[in-house]
């Protein structure tokens, strides 16, 4: 083989697809993905058992609490090696075990998992006349291993370097190389920029249909997909590889339906042009792990590029996030498989020396897990008093508690410890009011009821791109207050009071109910006063005889002793008896 053959296949190889659980998959070909301000810092990377063989270009999922190896390359070659190991609650790998071997020796495939099955699609053999090929196998996934592999619906070309990712139980593979073995020797590939997709079943892979094209041909650059959304980054553009102006830091993400694959956007660059660092997905973060900067010229020459540097940022529906630094992987690294499972980063393999063909191939695995910024909620209601049927507003204020805060996204639902109503909705969406700091509100009123006057408690919990947290305030609710009015006039020689009670707290009124107690300064008798009316006032009227003796100044008083929802008030009036 040519030393153009051997970087042309380690190059191919790069494209290695890792699944996040059975569905978000993760993609070793090139950098991840994100939006908004990163805030999920990845801490200390730990070893862990290490590989059974020197590796690089395994693809590894991750399905139920397992990761899966498959094939890849060594100093001894191409191999077909299947290998599995559980992952461990704490984190870390326990025994690999050797599982059924992948119908080819090669590279490049990109494997992708969806209902406990693994899809392998395209890949690198380096022989014949072809150096990729369409070839796709699947087959399940068991605590047992990998079962027995069964050829599915080829590829609609010859592909290697390709990425592809799972949503909602179809594949997407995204651009890539073909690749054909020169009769003198050495390899011929053009990079395209064609997108296929298929659905997934227990039965393979469906029919494949082309879909919307990538922006630029690109091969190893890293797609990984997240909420219905595919992000693909960085890769190599240049069809002769190895030239200065081939690797690239493009972002461009997109919407994935059944329809295929919508409208490709540009998004954050990311910070390094780099060819298949390894990318993963967990969260509504990516974090991408080591990784090719550098080009080599002749051919054949050290790889001095490799990097250590790990990325994450957040991903969303706008695209990619702002990328930030975080622990870097314990060696320079390039062409290991990463997965992702249970908030651990697993990365396996992958070449750690100074070249190609003088490098490392390590069979060392490493762990690390992902740590999404602390935050602090805190909530306050103005006014921290209110009568039922008043509506108070309450404030979410969200804050980043970590030693590196970020801008915080998401949003904050309240809820209370009785029957409040929340308008115009119970849940509302952060705005930054700060650096590391934001805020959002909603306003809370009490309906009458059982229960509902007394001290509430008003809860909000945020849930965003931050680790979550909740906070809580006191809201005293009260009966609403009214005002008592109290007339006498004399009516046809009798002295009739008419008694008006009012509803006078903000807020919707409630009709007050009830009685009234009538009394005076004098010896009179009143008849009996019963409250009746709509909106905010009640009225009721009573009549007065006085009792006998000189002429006097009386003074009539009406007492409203309140009902379950009102406090009582009183009023006076004074008449003259005769």
């Amino acid at each position: 083989m040519s030393e153009f053959d051997e970087i042309h296949t380690r190059k191919l190889g790069k494209t290695i697809q890792l699944l996040l659980g059975t569905v978000v998959i993760l993609s070793l070909g090139f950098t991840a993905i994100s939006i908004q301000p990163a805030s999920a810092l990845l801490n200390s990377w730990s070893s862990t058992t290490n590989y059974p063989i020197g590796i690089e270009f395994p693809s590894c999922v991750v399905s139920s609490g397992f990761v899966y190896c498959i094939a890849g390359d060594n100093s001894s070659g191409l191999t077909n090696a299947v290998y599995f190991a559980p992952l461990l609650p704490a984190g870390g790998a326990g025994s690999w075990s050797s599982s059924t071997s992948y119908p080819l020796r090669l590279q490049s495939q990109s494997c992708v998992t969806s209902s406990g099955f693994v899809y392998c699609i395209g890949g690198d053999t380096r022989g014949g006349l072809a150096n990729s090929t369409s070839a796709v196998y699947f087959a399940a996934l068991s605590s047992n291993g990998v079962g027995s592999w069964s050829p599915s619906t080829r590829y609609p070309t010859n592909i290697a370097g390709q990425s592809c990712v799972v949503d909602s139980g179809f594949v997407y593979c995204i651009a890539g190389e073909n690749t054909t073995a020169l009769p003198g020797g050495g390899v011929q590939g053009t990079i395209n920029s064609a997108v296929y997709f298929a659905p997934l079943s227990s039965s393979g892979v469906g029919s494949w249909s082309p879909t919307t094209s990538y922006p630029t041909g690109i091969v190893f650059q890293s797609c990984v997909v997240d909420s219905g959304f595919v992000y693909c980054i960085g890769g190599d553009m240049a069809n002769g590889f190895g030239t200065a102006n081939g690797f690239t830091n493009v972002v461009y993400f997109a919407p994935l339906s059944s329809s295929g694959v919508g409208s490709w956007s540009s998004g954050t660059s990311y910070p390094l042009n780099v060819i298949s660092p390894s990318c993963v997905v967990g969260s509504g973060f990516a974090y991408c792990i080591g990784g090719d900067t550098a080009t080599h010229s002749p051919f054949g020459g050290t790889f001095t590029g490799f990097t250590s540097a790990v990325y994450f940022a957040s991903l969303s529906s706008s695209g990619v996030g702002s990328w930030a630094s975080t622990t870097s992987y314990p060696t320079v690294i390039y062409t290991q498989s990463c997965a992702l499972d249970s908030g651990f980063v697993y990365c396996i393999g992958g070449n750690n020396g100074s070249g190609v063909p003088s490098g490392t191939w390590s069979n060392g695995v490493f762990f690390a897990s992902t740590s999404p910024n602390t935050t602090s909620t805190s909530i306050s209601c103005s006014p921290s008093s209110v009568a039922v049927n008043q509506p108070t507003q309450c404030t979410a204020t969200v804050t980043d508690t970590s030693s590196t805060p970020a801008p915080i996204i998401g949003t904050v639902t309240f809820s209370s410890s009785s029957s409040g109503s929340f308008t115009p909705s119970n849940t509302c969406t952060l705005k930054s009011i700060g650096s590391s700091t934001a805020s959002c509100a909603a306003t809370v009123s009490y309906a009458p009821g059982s229960g509902t006057e007394g001290t509430q408690t008003i809860t909000g919990t945020y849930d965003g791109d931050h680790q979550g947290s909740s906070g809580t305030t006191s809201l005293t609710v009260t009966e609403r207050t009214t005002s008592t009015m109290v007339t006498c006039p004399k009516v046809k020689g009798n002295t009739v009071c008419t008694v008006t009670v009012t509803d006078t707290s903000p807020g919707t009124a409630i009709t007050p109910a009830g009685t009234v107690a009538m009394s005076s300064t004098g010896s009179g008798m009143f008849t009996s006063c019963n409250l009746s009316g709509t909106g905010s006032s009640a009225t009721c009227t009573a009549t007065y005889t006085t009792g006998k003796g000189k002429t006097t100044i009386i003074t009539i008083m009406a007492t409203y002793s309140g009902d379950k929802d009102h406090f009582g008030s009183s009023g006076n009036t004074t008449i003259k008896s005769s």
